[in-house]
């Protein structure tokens, strides 16, 4: 309904900034809802929205860049951190997939999806950046990355992007994150070196597109449990304590 709207009124799309509470809240919720939107647009088998959604990249990049920038300023990482984490990995799959499905269907060449990577994917990059330093020292969030990154390379292969010609750098952020140690991410790392190596998997776009969607439920169940657990971190032993004496009266 949302992108039918928008066909008429692209100014629609702006306000999604504003959803949420405090500013930090406002950016994630948005980021999350834009990914559903572009994943609504990929999954249109009429293809109706590709370039209706494609015109809002700017609008979408200044929210996800405003939301990664965030983190070079924190001491910690927010409650939002791994669902921020996840929904960027995902909004670059998905804007990359919208925009390869366009150029197909369009007849027109890779520029405009080695555009979007030159967009999205420098933010990214730094918020990896301060991986390992006191300003983001959550080793849980730490490994996280470590894995979208590797992730986001074999994406890159099964999509056969042209953003796989930036090989040297690719392979530089992956020694990086094998540096930092993070275990439960090495056969994942492992995996992304070998791969760039390989011949590139015949994957069918309609495939990779399955795939990132089941990211999204992935991530949004995560966010869930994360919740959950945040509410008894909040309400603490104490008040856990009197609610199970309650119950048993």
């Amino acid at each position: 309904m949302i992108l039918q709207v928008a066909t008429h009124e692209a100014g629609v799309l702006n306000r999604l900034a504003e959803l949420g509470g405090d500013k930090l809240a406002r950016q994630s919720l948005a980021l999350r809802t834009w990914n559903i939107l572009v994943l609504a647009a990929l999954l249109d088998p009429e293809e109706r929205w590709l370039a209706m959604v494609y015109t809002q990249l700017n609008i979408f990049s200044a929210t996800y860049q405003s939301l990664l920038r965030t983190y070079a300023y924190l001491d910690h990482p927010p409650e939002t951190g791994t669902t921020d984490v996840n929904h960027a990995y995902i909004a670059i799959k998905f804007w990359l997939l919208l925009t390869h499905k366009k150029a197909r269907r369009d007849g027109t060449g890779n520029e405009m999806e080695m555009g979007v990577w030159n967009e999205l994917w420098p933010p990214f990059e730094a918020m990896v950046g301060l991986l390992g330093t006191e300003v983001q020292p959550s080793f849980m969030l730490t490994t996280l990355t470590c894995s979208t990154v590797a992730d986001l390379v074999i994406f890159l292969r099964s999509l056969r992007s042209p953003a796989l010609l930036q090989t040297t750098s690719h392979i530089t952020m992956l020694n990086k994150m094998k540096e930092l140690g993070r275990e439960a991410a090495t056969a994942r790392i492992a995996r992304a070196m070998r791969s760039l190596s390989e011949p590139p998997p015949d994957v069918s776009v309609d495939t990779l597109v399955s795939q990132a969607a089941k990211d999204v439920v992935a991530a949004e169940k995560l966010r869930v449990l994360e919740s959950g657990k945040g509410v008894y971190e909040r309400r603490g032993p104490e008040r856990h304590r009197r609610d199970m004496t309650t119950s048993t009266r």
